[in-house]
């Protein structure tokens, strides 16, 4: 797992600790405040990779800049290839409307139809028609060839079951507001899918991200090829993260098991497709997959289209017969306006008296979109939720209805006359006064965010576009509100949204933020960059989880004493010179300081489930108060004074590690720290066991010697273990006498001659002279005890110098033991005898052995040996070879003198 995303998962683990204070903030809205923090965590790796070789960084320099996150939602083509011309004729692009698709395309998707587009729900998910555009035609996104072209969307078809929790059902369509002349692309059929086998080749194509661990969007659209994956492999690689049922039967999964080939962010919505018979067909779409894209290991997952077919087929046609109604009577009432009006799809649907027609539910109303007038005056109803749905609306009756929750009208805004007599259930107006205009019954009966006065108006605009962006009405609908880098001078009127989770207000001209403290169901609240901002409504938001405050100009920490559930604080490039009132914050996780100008950590000692955690560039020495906080993953201390690091002796989760620029010389206490994969030693230059410029060090590529203090002594020969060539054995003299580092009291061959220095002596050769050898003493080079000019085979230790057809040439040397024409590698590979003239190649049949090899290369014929074992590589397997290591004697006679019969140096 890289950097980035290991950080952004402890994001996750963070956000999810919430537990049930945020069990109904809004998913989007929680996934964006974990994206923010990750915002911090990121920035700061970004600037260490560009900057780690350079000088340290100062405590005043540059502030980031919030725009500079790179976190997105949507998953990219990595390891593929740019697409031919004309390959990918259906491949459409998503693009914010009001942008040209170069800056603007944030998915992909399919032309399934002539005007119906096919992509994810997630990428249109809280989206109306006229906030994208759809771009058609070419397969750059500059539009090289000026052949492409921006369709606007008439409407947007989300599946109905979608949850953007696990992004289960993630299909949608989009419907053109004109109909094209590209080329189509089919979908699969159930029956199709069903006879693909796993490791079938897909491909996926898409304008995404091409780099899973930076940022390289391709102007040219991509293509990668992938495999289809086994459901339950899937599904395994990603429990743990996500639990044992995140891969659901309407999703399938692509990839490679080797990695580095899959789609990603910028590349959802867009199709992957198989090839059956010379025709591409539309399998899956791009949904979702590990935060780094292609890691080996994990999968792309799609929504399976083979799911699907009735729901395509059905949302495209839109039939009423395709449409029922679950009360009969509502049912009777459709069908009796469709026969007089002549309708055939539920969009014909315009308008329908069904007054006194026994109507007691209206489930399956709520796709009738294009109802203007509804009179349902006379049912008892009984659940009156479908109308929330039915945004249209221009008149309604429902009078004598039972109703008395009128909020389900609250998304139709368009109504002029609303009749609700006889509903002596509705308190919060006379239902016999009407009829009512929407204002006239929003107006008394509900707190409606358009009516609520914020008191700056930059934030006003800020709150009431973003209300109609999500689709808010009530001052209960906001869950979150990001207003940043507006010049907001205050936050008077946000107390009115009541339901408030989170707030993102960064870098504006903040001092008064009084409001908040009205707040107290706040989670979340970050405004980093405010520099003259006033802290003190802050101290009493005991639910806060995350809180940023970098750059605000804070001098003090007294006011966070009380904040006990904080577990992201970010309070780094500020004047801070003390932590005295994190000491009760137990709980925090990630904590970021850098840029201050704090010497004492002791208030933090407790906090003894921080996993994160940055001090870089204050005037820290002391990180023995640190020692307690062994869930520590990420520790960034660069720029400080440290020299003494045992604090971190038991930090074994530790996985990142920036201890550049300080006084540190003894890396002894990272031994046993194994997960340690990205360590930065910049500037200690009194490091001594390896280089600390030469780049970014893991736990696996500290040398030994760094394990060991600097001044240790093991063997207590006045020479420290860091400069003694034999560190465990006594060597004032350090003689090295072939010099390879190693003194001779610890050097097997002192000589470098290729003979131990045991070897040597046993025959008499100098073990200090490499031209003294036990060969140059006793010429017998194969050491077989027979002397080079009467050996049969000089190079090959053949001590009972066998020689079978008495050629001179003993067996150990001879490649045709019985010269019969037939070389014994030829035999023994064969299954003839090669030491049997009578026995050739030619007197064998095919497999004679049963064990799978062909006779004509098996090196054992006669005995089944598939492994073909053969230690002495003379071409005949152990199975049948009676002298494995070809050293003169059998194995039988090995075995009975206890020698090893597959060791050429052991024999009797």
């Amino acid at each position: 797992m890289n950097i980035a995303n290991r950080m952004f998962a402890l994001a996750i683990c963070a956000g999810l600790a919430l537990g049930v204070a945020n069990a109904n903030a809004n998913t989007a809205a929680r996934l964006k405040v974990l994206e923010h923090q990750q915002h911090y965590l990121n920035q700061k790796s970004q600037f260490r990779e560009i900057n780690q070789a350079q000088t340290p960084y100062q405590t005043d320099r540059p502030d980031y800049s919030p725009q500079s996150q790179a976190v997105s939602a949507s998953p990219f083509i990595v390891g593929g290839e740019p697409t031919p011309p004309d390959s990918w004729p259906h491949m459409v692009a998503l693009v914010q409307a009001g942008m040209d698709p170069a800056n603007g395309q944030f998915c992909g998707g399919s032309l399934i139809r002539e005007n119906v587009v096919l992509t994810a729900s997630h990428c249109v998910d809280g989206a109306s028609p006229s906030d994208i555009n759809v771009f058609i035609g070419s397969q750059t996104l500059s539009n090289e060839a000026g052949t492409g072209e921006l369709i606007s969307i008439d409407k947007i078809v989300m599946h109905e079951n979608y949850t953007g929790f696990n992004l289960d059902n993630d299909i949608a369509l989009i419907f053109l507001s004109r109909s094209t002349s590209y080329q189509v692309v089919p979908t699969l059929s159930a029956e199709q899918m069903n006879t693909l086998s796993y490791g079938e080749p897909l491909t996926v194509a898409g304008w995404g991200n091409m780099d899973p661990f930076g940022f390289d969007q391709p102007d040219q659209l991509q293509q990668v090829r992938v495999e289809y994956i086994d459901q339950q492999v899937c599904s395994e690689a990603y429990t743990e993260l996500f639990g044992p049922d995140a891969v659901t039967e309407n999703m399938l999964c692509a990839g490679t098991p080797i990695g580095g080939q899959d789609s990603c962010h910028g590349d959802s919505g867009g199709p992957l497709v198989v090839n059956i018979d010379g025709t591409n067909y539309q399998a899956g779409i791009v949904s979702w997959g590990n935060y780094t894209c292609a890691l080996t290991g994990y999968y792309g997952v799609y929504a399976r289209v083979s799911q699907y077919e009735y729901w395509i087929e059905r949302n495209i046609n839109r039939y009423l017969e395709d449409f029922p109604v679950s009360d009969f009577n509502l049912q009777s009432c459709i069908d009796v306006h469709a026969v007089e009006n002549g309708w055939i799809s539920i969009d014909d649907v315009t308008a329908l008296d069904c007054s006194n027609f026994d109507i007691q539910a209206l489930y399956g109303l709520e796709v009738y979109e294009n109802l203007a007038d509804l009179n349902l005056s006379g049912n008892a109803i009984y659940d009156f939720w479908p109308l929330r749905s039915l945004k249209n609306l221009q008149s309604i009756d429902l009078s004598y209805t039972g109703i008395s929750d009128l909020s389900v009208l609250l998304a139709s805004t368009g109504l002029q006359s609303i009749e609700l007599s006889g509903n002596e259930g509705i308190a919060c107006l006379d239902p016999n006064a009407g009829p009512f205009t929407y204002d006239e019954m929003a107006a008394s009966c509900f707190e409606l965010i358009s009516h609520v006065e914020f008191e700056d108006p930059i934030l006003d605009d800020c709150i009431k576009t973003m209300a109609a962006n999500m689709g808010w009405l009530e001052v209960t609908d906001a869950y979150f509100i990001e207003c940043r880098e507006m010049d907001i001078q205050n936050l008077n009127g946000i107390e009115a949204l009541t339901n408030l989770y989170f707030i993102i207000a960064e870098y504006n001209q903040l001092t008064d933020i009084s409001a908040v403290a009205l707040l107290p169901s706040l989670t979340d609240l970050y405004l980093s960059g405010n520099p003259n901002l006033d802290v003190s409504p802050i101290a009493n938001l005991s639910n806060l989880y995350g809180l940023s405050l970098s750059n605000t100009g804070l001098t003090s920490t007294a006011f966070l004493s009380d904040l006990y559930n904080l577990s992201f604080l970010a309070l780094d490039s500020n004047n801070l010179s003390e932590l005295e009132g994190l000491s009760n914050l137990t709980n925090l996780e990630v904590l970021l300081l850098w840029s201050n100008q704090i010497s004492d950590l002791s208030p933090i000692s407790n906090a003894i489930f921080m996993r994160v955690l940055g001090i870089d560039g204050n005037f820290i020495s002391d990180i023995s108060p640190l020692s307690n906080m062994t869930n520590m993953e990420i520790l960034w201390a660069y720029n400080n004074t440290i020299s003494d690091i045992s604090a971190l002796s038991e930090m074994l989760l530790l996985y990142s590690l920036d201890i550049s620029y300080n006084q540190v010389s003894d890396l002894s206490p990272l031994e046993n720290l194994l997960n340690l994969e990205t360590l930065y030693l910049y500037g200690n230059d009194d490091i001594t066991c390896l280089d600390p410029n030469s780049g970014s060090f893991s736990h696996a590529t500290l040398p030994d010697a760094c394990f060991v203090p600097p001044w240790t002594d093991t063997d207590n020969d006045g020479v420290i273990d860091t400069e003694d060539n034999c560190p465990n054995k006594a060597n004032a003299n350090q003689k090295d006498t072939d010099g390879d580092g190693m003194g001779n009291r610890c050097d097997p061959d002192d000589d470098n001659d290729g003979f131990t220095d045991a070897e040597e002596n046993r025959v008499g050769s100098n073990t200090k002279d490499p031209n003294s050898t036990p060969e140059s003493i006793l010429y017998d080079a194969d050491t077989d005890g027979i002397l080079n000019v009467v050996d049969n085979c000089p190079n090959k230790a053949n001590p009972n110098q066998k020689d079978a057809d008495l050629d001179g040439l003993g067996n150990a040397c001879d490649d045709d033991d019985d010269n019969d024409g037939f070389t014994d590698a030829f035999e023994n590979n064969q299954g003839s005898d090669p030491r049997n003239p009578i026995s050739t190649p030619e007197t064998i049949a095919w497999d004679a052995d049963s064990d799978g090899i062909d006779d004509s290369w098996d090196n054992c014929l006669g005995k089944a040996n598939p492994n073909q074992k053969d230690t002495d590589q003379d071409g005949m397997g152990n199975a049948c070879d009676p002298d494995d290591d070809n050293d003169g004697f059998t194995d039988k006679e090995e075995k009975a003198a206890g020698t090893n019969p597959k060791k050429a140096s052991s024999h009797p």
